[in-house]
């Protein structure tokens, strides 16, 4: 056998599983691999709560009628074009229009956001979570430290409780 052949076999040898593994990848992100929308999704929710947590005033979240005002970030430039993807789930697929952002509609807004007066005193609290556990009971949460968490239902439940 010649060098040359040698060579294209080893290629072939290496090339085959490499092909078969971009192809596997290709097929799961199709269907919308959970494990990467929940951290795309954890990543928003922490990103989003830093933001948040950037803009207090006097010690304060933003808040319009007594919720946590997240399009105050749109309105102040701090989200734009490709960031407002954080405003997104991947995983429900859910998000809200240009239109419901400029009238201040959370409707398709696809977290719960805070209720309360909005002074981050006491221990950490949460800020923003998914409105209904994922197929294991579990749900992420965004507190107001600025961390995210992937919580059961018991510790999603005690975290959640109005403090």
């Amino acid at each position: 056998m010649t060098k040359r052949g040698g060579v294209g076999i080893v290629a072939l040898i290496v090339g085959v599983p490499v092909l078969a593994f971009v192809l596997l990848v290709l097929v799961l992100n199709e269907g919308g691999c959970p494990m990467s929308g929940r951290s795309d999704d954890m990543n928003s929710l922490r990103q989003l709560a830093a933001l948040l947590l950037e803009r207090l005033q006097d010690g304060k979240l933003p808040m319009m009628d007594g919720a946590l005002d997240v399009y105050v970030l749109v309105r102040s430039g701090d989200l734009r074009g490709v960031d407002l993807k954080l405003l997104r789930s991947n995983r429900s697929g859910t998000g809200p229009t240009d239109e419901e952002i400029a009238r201040g509609d959370y409707t398709h807004f696809p977290w719960e956001r805070y209720r309360g007066d909005g002074k981050l005193e006491g221990p950490p609290f949460p800020v923003l979570w998914e409105k209904k556990p994922d197929e294991n009971g579990r749900c992420l949460v965004a507190l107001s430290d600025g961390s995210a968490r992937y919580c059961d239902r018991e510790e999603a439940e005690a975290i959640l409780r109005p403090r």
